[in-house]
């Protein structure tokens, strides 16, 4: 990325913020799911952004193990190895599998609420580890939504941008810590039992 774009900024987790008040920045997470690949569980991935002025305009996720390539550009769709990908058509919580992001930044009271709410009212949650396979697999339909209290912009960027160009619907929104977020990302029929459900005031632009 330095060799080709120097003019541009980077922002990631490993080697932090740099020129990141440029027009043009890559948001990097290298290897999402850290944890999972150091048990040797296999389910991780590379995420990959760029944005323009604040806008994320490219997204690539990339699960090595399966040699899934999930991609998307603004107004270009979203695409798994190259095909077409959507949104699952759920409108109800009742059939819906959902998947949660767990962190170490969040209380045990503000986690329980959410789970009991979650596990007492959709068909299954899960809890795989990997926040960028997670809104992957939401853009292409193998989960309905994906919720996380706090997770960071590296983790979030790439798969935005493909739930939005799957037809899905995405609320991100700040927390205390610098490029750290809050984050509902969904099928569009769900995204506003989801709020009510968990009771949130989400924007979209943060």
């Amino acid at each position: 990325i330095r060799a080709q774009r120097p003019q541009d900024g980077i922002l990631a987790e490993e080697s932090g913020a740099d020129a990141t008040d440029r027009d043009g920045v890559w948001i990097v997470d290298p290897l999402d799911g850290t944890v999972n690949f150091s048990h040797g569980h296999p389910h991780f991935a590379v995420s990959l952004a760029w944005a323009w002025r604040g806008r994320i305009e490219v997204g690539v996720i990339y699960d090595p193990l399966r040699d899934e390539l999930f991609s998307a550009m603004r107004g270009g769709g979203a695409h798994c190895n190259g095909r077409p990908i959507k949104c699952a058509g759920t409108d109800s919580l009742r059939d819906a599998m959902i998947a949660v992001g767990l962190g170490r930044f969040i209380s045990g009271e503000a986690l329980c609420a959410d789970l009991v709410q979650l596990a007492n009212t959709v068909q299954k949650v899960r809890i795989a580890g990997s926040a960028a396979l997670d809104l992957a697999y939401t853009a292409c339909g193998r989960l309905d939504a994906y919720y996380e209290q706090r997770v960071f912009l590296w983790d979030l960027a790439a798969g935005m941008l493909l739930i939005e160009e799957a037809g899905g619907v995405v609320y991100w929104w700040p927390q205390p810590r610098p490029h750290q977020r809050s984050c509902l990302a969904a099928a569009k029929g769900l995204a506003a039992p989801l709020i009510e459900l968990l009771q949130l005031t989400p924007t979209t632009d943060a």
